[in-house]
């Protein structure tokens, strides 16, 4: 599992905490966070272009404003946490995780 200031990713998927930003921005500095890694001379996994991809599609394929209007918790600072799961068919889901479910 790699953690970052938020965000992490699992074997589910990637979680991004939206403790601090909506969904749009925290998916943005998710990714901008992992290319860096990739393209640094740190140590990553293979799991890091994993997410990498996952969060590609998420991002090309969101509705950002219409998951901002449906959902307050997705606009950021409610203290949500979602984890982005790739489907396996190109499609990428986000399932609300409970407040309380912490690392």
């Amino acid at each position: 599992m790699t953690v970052a200031s938020g965000w992490e990713i699992t074997a589910h998927g990637v979680v991004l905490d939206l403790s601090e930003a909506c969904v749009q921005t925290a998916a943005r500095h998710a990714r901008r966070d992992l290319v860096d890694a990739l393209l640094g001379d740190g140590a990553v996994g293979p799991e890091t272009a994993r997410a990498v991809a996952l969060l590609d599609a998420f991002i090309r394929q969101s509705d950002f404003a219409a998951l901002r209007a449906g959902d307050a918790d997705l606009a950021g600072h409610a203290g949500s946490r979602v984890l982005l799961r790739d489907e396996g068919d190109g499609r990428v889901v986000l399932v609300k995780l409970d407040r309380k479910e912490r690392r």
